[in-house]
């Protein structure tokens, strides 16, 4: 059991070691199974969920970062921590958050189909009619290097 231990921290500190030859970067994005890069004034899709909410599948593609891997039987180790918010005003509008492995490696790492709670019936004025609701859409990544990073656009999110 020692010798476990001892290889997944050997593991940890390699991928660390490699991560800092590289310049941290963190992109936003969106993609319940593909990462779809996000833009400034960008119009992001709220999904309506089988129990009446909305939410928006949160994606992030990352490099400089330890993406965290899969541990035994099944169970994740320390995948980095990412935080999704959608901020109108000082308002948090949208939240959702990740402490799973990316698919990659330190030069280029994805997350993509975490979904972004959305706060619809604080945003929304007439339920009869769609609503875009402009806003600051962010993400932040820290992995178990110590790493941090993020990303944020201005965007309009669809509520419908």
């Amino acid at each position: 059991m020692l010798l476990l231990a001892l290889v997944a921290c050997e593991d940890t500190v390699s991928t660390c070691e490699d991560a800092a030859t590289v310049e941290p970067r963190v992109e936003l994005g969106v993609g319940e199974l593909d990462f779809e890069d996000v833009a400034e004034g960008d119009l992001v899709d709220a999904v309506r969920g089988p129990q009446g909410g909305f939410h928006v599948w949160g994606a992030v593609r990352t490099e400089g970062f330890d993406p965290g891997h899969d541990a035994l039987l099944g169970r994740y180790d320390e995948g980095p921590e990412v935080r999704f918010e959608f901020l109108v005003d000082d308002f948090v509008a949208a939240e959702g958050g990740a402490f799973r492995p990316f698919e990659g490696d330190v030069y280029d790492a994805t997350l993509v189909g975490e979904p972004v709670y959305v706060d619809a019936w604080s945003l929304w004025d007439d339920w009869e009619e769609p609503q875009d609701v402009l806003g600051l859409f962010t993400v932040t990544v820290e992995d178990a290097c110590g790493t941090t990073g993020s990303a944020e656009r201005e965007v309009a999110l669809s509520i419908w």
